[in-house]
């Protein structure tokens, strides 16, 4: 399907990766430069010399390749926080297939599964209370594959992530080990950094600016409706935290400080780009995913318990206890799996907005 399916920006990240195979000076000149993506491009050049893609294929398959272990390691890491239940397996059906792969450009593709796995990392540092240097090192290095993809969201994501462990008692030691992760994956997956260090970090800062603050585009504002509606589950997990953040007795205090983070940080982000000249709803989707994955945690929480007349005995009560929770499975990921396959086969407005903007 991805071999297929067409993407935003398809064309400059194929042309991009095929200049990076090359080693053609005239990838600095790309619009791809900057975000910087080059994990992307550098999946993709993997990809060529190993199985002899196409420069189209290649692109593909690093875009896959980096999806898959991201939406890996965040079933994994569901499955730590919460062993005794599917909670990981419907966190890894609804990323699996999630409709915001369909029409994002690449980096914003692939980010948007790295950026949950960061907190989701992040929080179960904090609940099982580990503080080693491997763990920072861990955490900081997905971190430094996100800034390698997408780095004015990233700097989003750190700050709150900064926010979130200072708050749970993490110090220097902790945060110094972090940053040594991040800049080892950073400067591995971002090759700019190896020949034009400076250059290329001031050239990022300067993007972020211009399609902020640029003349160049004119400014077209993103309705709040507009991101209300752009996907009924993430919604769903955004009313259903803040409305259970009322409840004292709901939450652990670890669970709470992760809501809030997540809050703030959807907060800050809807600001900046509401007031940007340049507004695009694929800024949202890594948040939009965390809020589907806590919409899964909860209802994978709820108590599925059924009271059947006494006829039916108590094997019949059992078997409906055991048959319930895979009731919910299937109407979480076979709905995500529905929305998605809406985009290509069911006319634009039925049931959920369209992602095109």
């Amino acid at each position: 399907m991805m071999n297929s399916a067409p993407i935003v920006d398809q064309e400059i990240w194929v042309r991009g990766a095929d200049y990076l195979y090359h080693h053609n000076p005239q990838l600095l000149t790309e619009p791809t430069y900057g975000y910087p993506g080059t994990s992307l491009l550098e999946g993709a050049y993997i990809g060529r010399v190993l199985f002899s893609l196409s420069p189209k294929q290649a692109l593909f398959f690093s875009i896959a390749a980096l999806d898959a272990l991201a939406i890996a390691g965040i079933a994994v890491v569901c499955r730590l926080l919460q062993p005794n239940s599917l909670w990981w397996f419907v966190a890894a059906g609804m990323m699996t297939c999630s409709r915001f792969t369909a029409l994002a450009t690449p980096p914003s593709i692939v980010v948007s599964f790295v950026v949950p796995l960061i907190f989701l990392l992040a929080w179960y540092a904090v609940s099982t209370q580990i503080r080693s240097k491997r763990m920072a090192f861990l955490v900081g290095a997905v971190l430094g594959v996100s800034f390698a993809t997408r780095f004015d969201i990233s700097i989003a994501a750190s700050g709150m992530l900064f926010v979130f462990l200072w708050r749970n008692q993490y110090r220097w030691s902790f945060f110094l080990y972090g940053l040594l992760g991040v800049a080892a994956s950073f400067f591995v997956l971002d090759p700019y950094l190896w020949f034009m260090p400076v250059r290329h970090i001031t050239d990022m800062i300067y993007k972020i600016f211009f399609f902020y603050d640029s003349s160049t585009f004119p400014q077209d504002n993103i309705p709040l409706g507009f991101l209300i509606f752009r996907d009924p589950f993430a919604t769903a997990g955004v009313v259903l935290m803040v409305t259970l953040l009322w409840f004292k007795t709901y939450f652990d205090t670890v669970e709470r400080r992760v809501v809030e983070t997540i809050l703030l940080l959807s907060a800050a982000v809807i600001t900046v780009i509401t007031h940007a000249k340049y507004q695009t709803v694929w800024y949202f989707f890594p948040l939009m995913n965390l809020w589907i994955i806590f919409l899964a945690r909860f209802v994978m929480n709820m108590p599925m318990v059924i009271s059947l007349p006494a006829v039916f005995g108590s094997g019949a009560q059992q078997r409906v206890a055991n048959l319930m929770p895979w009731v919910f499975v299937s109407l979480l990921v076979g709905g995500s799996a529905f929305t998605l396959v809406h985009l290509y086969s069911i006319p634009t407005g039925v049931f959920v907005l369209p992602l095109s903007r």
